[in-house]
């Protein structure tokens, strides 16, 4: 076979294959709940920040949650905070962290403010 019939095969088999009512076999599986980690398994210790603050670029409001965790969980840290108002920015780590029972933990938060005036109150894992 000839590189020209090759061709015009493969681009024949390609138009049938597009238009086949087959369903596609993924390969992976995307977990949607991954951005929710299951609150239950966060035991907060102590939540720690300012209730009123300037909250701008040169002095954010800052957030501090110190917590074990009573199962191996990962969950990225952005997921856990939780603010009753909207914000320009919230500054943390920003990536899948992994939690292991039998330690404990502190992450830190840093709050740039919409609105110079509100008054910023937070959640960690569903805690106030």
């Amino acid at each position: 076979m000839n590189a020209k019939n090759f061709f015009l095969i493969s681009l024949l088999l390609l138009i049938a294959g597009c238009g086949s009512n087959t369903p596609i076999n993924s390969a992976i599986t995307l977990d949607v709940n991954l951005g929710k980690p299951d609150f239950s398994k966060f035991q907060v210790l102590e939540l720690t920040g300012e209730g009123e603050c300037a909250g701008n670029e040169a002095d954010p409001c800052l957030a501090e949650a110190k917590f074990r965790v009573t199962e191996s969980i990962a969950a990225n840290p952005m997921s856990l905070i939780e603010l009753d108002n909207p914000v320009k920015e919230i500054r943390g780590y920003n990536k899948q962290m992994k939690f292991e029972p039998g330690n404990a933990y502190t992450l830190k938060y840093e709050v740039i403010k919409t609105n110079p005036d509100d008054i910023i109150s937070w959640k960690f894992a569903g805690k106030e």
